[in-house]
C-alpha cells in the first residue's frame, strides 16, 4: 500500500490521535499525563533550519514519502504502488496553520515547480528526496513561510488506524472505482464504509473512475483532484475519531496506539505544541467544508520544464494564501457582497433533459475558479426555473454562483446541502456560464484553476434526496 497516500492522510490523523488522548483522559492530571507521555512516544528526527515560535501562530509541515520499500516481491503491489527504489519524494505537502483563534490546512500540489537550494527547479516533490530539513528550506526559501515543526506519517500503517476506527463513512454520489488502487465502490448514491484497505484505496487515487449514464469516466485532474477527496476523508476521519472516542472511550488506547505508529516528528516538538495543533481539527462537521478550511495552493499550467508537465502558482489568490500563512490573524476580506469563487465548493443538478449539461456546466464553473463538487441528477425533471441554493450564512457565495450563470437562478436555503457551500439545479431558463472559455483545470484570468473536474469528486449527491437522511 502506497506511503504517498497514507502519508497524506496520515498527516492529518495526528491531530486526531491528539484529540482522541484529550477527549478520553479522565481527569485534568491524567489528560497532562497521558497526553505528555503520548508525544514523548513519538520517533523523532533531527531537522534544520524549523523557525523559533513567537507568539500562538505555528505551521506545522506535514509530509507523506512516496517511497516503496514496503511493496517488497508483492507483485499486486508492485503494480499499484510500483516497484521499490527511485529514492524518496513527498507525494504530498501541507501546511497546517494553527494559532489561538482557530486554523486552516494548505495542500501544495506535488508538481508545483520550485527551486530547490542546491539542486535547482524541480517539482517541489523533489526536495524530500534529500531529506526533511531539504523540504523545510525549500519552503521558506520559495514561499518565505516560516516552518516550525515537522511532521512526517508511515503510510504502511494508516490502513490499520482506519480498522480501529471500525471503518469510516463516506458519502458517494455514484458507483466508483479506482483500478489501480484497488477502489471499489459499487453501491451507489449513498453512505458507505470504507475498510483501511478501502480508504487507502480512496485516498491515494490518481485514476479515480465515477459511473456517470452507463459509462465509467475517470477523473482528469489525478493529484489535484485526489487533493480534494483527500481533504473531503480528513473531515470524515476527524470526526469520526472523535465520535468513537467520546461514545466508547475504552477503545481510545488502540486507536491512539494505531497512531503512534504512522507518525515521526521533529526532536522539537513538546506537548504544548500538539495541543495547538488540536485547535485546529476542533469542531469538525463531516457535512460541512467550512467548518474546517481547507486551501489548495491556488495554481495554474505553464510551460514543460525538461519534459516534464508541472503547476506555477496562480496570482493573486497564492499571494493572499502565503500572507495568511506569514501573518495568520488576517484572512482576506471580500470586496462588495460577493466571495471569491476559489471558496466556493459548487455541486451541479441536471433538472433538463439535455444529457451532459451538469458535467458541463460544473467544468465551466471550475474554468471561472469555483470548486466543483459533483454532479448528478435532480430527481424532478423538467425543472423550469434555475435555482441555486446554499447552505445557512451562504448567500454570498450563491450571489456569486449567480452572476457567473449569466444572472439565472434564483437562490434557495437548503440546510440538507453535504459537502458542498452551493449546489445548482439547472432549469429549461439556464443558458451558459459567462466567460468560461477557458477549459476545466486552467484559470480564467485572475481566477484560480479546478481543484477537481466534474464527477470526480466522491461528495454528497442531490441535496432532496439527503433531506431524508443528512450526511453520513
Amino acid at each position: 500500500m502506497s506511503r504517498s497516500s497514507i502519508r497524506r492522510f496520515g498527516r492529518r490523523l495526528v491531530a486526531v490521535a491528539a484529540v482522541v488522548i484529550v477527549l478520553t483522559a479522565g481527569s485534568v492530571l491524567a489528560v497532562n499525563l497521558q497526553f505528555d507521555r503520548t508525544v514523548d512516544d513519538i520517533r523523532r528526527v533531527d531537522v534544520s533550519g524549523l523557525s523559533t515560535r513567537a507568539g500562538s501562530a505555528q505551521n506545522f509541515l506535514l509530509v507523506g514519502s512516496d517511497t516503496r520499500e514496503f511493496v517488497g516481491d508483492d507483485p499486486a503491489a508492485q503494480e499499484s504502488f510500483g516497484a521499490p527504489g527511485g529514492g524518496n519524494r513527498s507525494d504530498t505537502i501541507m501546511i497546517v496553520h494553527a494559532d489561538a483563534d482557530g486554523g486552516f490546512v494548505v495542500s501544495f500540489p506535488r508538481d508545483l515547480w520550485v527551486d530547490v537550494p542546491g539542486v535547482g527547479g524541480a517539482k517541489i516533490n523533489a526536495a524530500f528526496n534529500d531529506g526533511p530539513s531539504k523540504v523545510v528550506e525549500t519552503i521558506e526559501a520559495n514561499f518565505d513561510v516560516p516552518i516550525h515543526h515537522f511532521l512526517e506519517v508511515d503510510f504502511a500503517s494508516f490502513a490499520g488506524l482506519v480498522d480501529a476506527l471500525g471503518g469510516v463513512p463516506v458519502y458517494f454520489p455514484a458507483p466508483a472505482r479506482d483500478t489501480v488502487s484497488g477502489l471499489d465502490v459499487p453501491e451507489a448514491p449513498g453512505c458507505v464504509v470504507l475498510d483501511g484497505d478501502q480508504a487507502l484505496a480512496y485516498v491515494r487515487s490518481r485514476s479515480y473512475q465515477e459511473l456517470v449514464d452507463g459509462t465509467w469516466v475517470e477523473d482528469a485532474t489525478a493529484d489535484i483532484g485526489r487533493i480534494g477527496r483527500q481533504q473531503t476523508f480528513m473531515r470524515r476521519l476527524t470526526a469520526e475519531t472523535i465520535q468513537t472516542a467520546t461514545a466508547e472511550p475504552f477503545r481510545a488506547p488502540a486507536i491512539a496506539d494505531a497512531s503512534l505508529e504512522f507518525l515521526t516528528a521533529d526532536t522539537a516538538l513538546e506537548p504544548d505544541d500538539m495541543r495547538a495543533l488540536l485547535g485546529a481539527f476542533r469542531d469538525v462537521d463531516p457535512d460541512d467544508p467550512e467548518s474546517l478550511e481547507m486551501i489548495t495552493m491556488p495554481w495554474e499550467t505553464g510551460p514543460s520544464q525538461g519534459g516534464q508537465s508541472v503547476l506555477y502558482l496562480s496570482q493573486p489568490g497564492a499571494d493572499d494564501v502565503l500572507a495568511r500563512l506569514r501573518d495568520p490573524g488576517t484572512a482576506p476580506t471580500p470586496s462588495g457582497p460577493t466571495v471569491e469563487p476559489s471558496t466556493v465548493r459548487v455541486r451541479v443538478l441536471n433538472g433538463t433533459e439535455t444529457t451532459g449539461l451538469a458535467a458541463s456546466t460544473v467544468d465551466a464553473l471550475a474554468a471561472e475558479g469555483f470548486v466543483p463538487a459533483g454532479t448528478g441528477d435532480n430527481p424532478e425533471k423538467p425543472v423550469g426555473a434555475t435555482e441555486v441554493r446554499y447552505r445557512p450564512g451562504g448567500e454570498a457565495a450563491a450571489r456569486t454562483v449567480q452572476q457567473h450563470l449569466g444572472g439565472v437562478g434564483s437562490p434557495v436555503e437548503d440546510d440538507s446541502i453535504v459537502d458542498a457551500d452551493v449546489v445548482v439545479v439547472l432549469g429549461t431558463d439556464f443558458g451558459a456560464v459567462e466567460g468560461a472559455a477557458t477549459p476545466a483545470g486552467v484559470p480564467a484570468s485572475g481566477g484560480r484553476p479546478a481543484i477537481v473536474t466534474a464527477r470526480s469528486v466522491a461528495v454528497a449527491g442531490d441535496p432532496v434526496a439527503q433531506a431524508a437522511e443528512p450526511g453520513c
